[in-house]
């Protein structure tokens, strides 16, 4: 199978304004909820399998967007197998639409990033806390939180945040993915 090739977000915005191509945001819902693009469909990326054939039958180009484009690369794969000839991924995602000045939409709410950090210091705060005050031992709970924004580092993958993607606080909106499906067939 071919690599799916990246569009820069200068040229989806020119895409855009030509209404040439859809939008479709692969993010979790916090993510989608906290930050997208105007106009864009959203499935996330764990539900797009289930969805590969009606997506694959799409009339339009389809260009795929995440946060940096790993994801986005993931479903274009996914969906491209299933049979879609015209799609694109956003390179570099959300990061480089917003850093390109492109437009979007945002909610008032904490981004997953930010209260990875924030859940992050706490336990990392507390452990040097309770090191201090009650035993020593309980500086391992800080290694182990720093050894995991580490490990997240290097693989780009972080399990804190999709712990917290799952939090009552992060569902705050819940993907209908059949609709959208309907919504990007009847473009």
């Amino acid at each position: 199978m071919t690599i799916p090739k990246n569009i820069q977000a200068e040229a989806l915005k020119l895409a855009l304004k030509k209404q040439t191509t859809i939008l479709l945001d692969v993010r979790t819902d916090a993510e989608y909820t906290h930050e997208h693009i105007p106009g864009s469909y959203h499935i996330p990326l764990d539900a797009i399998a289930e969805h590969k054939q009606a997506l694959a039958n799409s009339k339009q180009p389809v260009t795929f967007i995440c946060r940096s484009g790993k994801r986005a690369t993931e479903a274009c794969k996914i969906v491209k197998a299933a049979g879609l000839k015209n799609a694109t991924i956003l390179d570099g995602g959300v990061q480089a639409w917003t850093a390109a000045n492109g437009e979007t939409i945002k909610s008032n709410k904490w981004s997953l990033e930010r209260q990875v950090r924030a859940v992050a210091g706490l336990f990392v705060v507390t452990s040097v806390v309770l090191a201090f005050t009650v035993h020593p031992s309980w500086a391992l709970v800080g290694g182990a939180v720093g050894a995991g924004l580490l490990f997240s580092g290097v693989t780009d993958t972080c399990g804190m945040a999709l712990l917290l993607a799952r939090m009552p606080w992060n569902q705050s909106r819940v993907t209908n993915t059949h609709a959208e499906i309907a919504r990007i067939k009847s473009r």
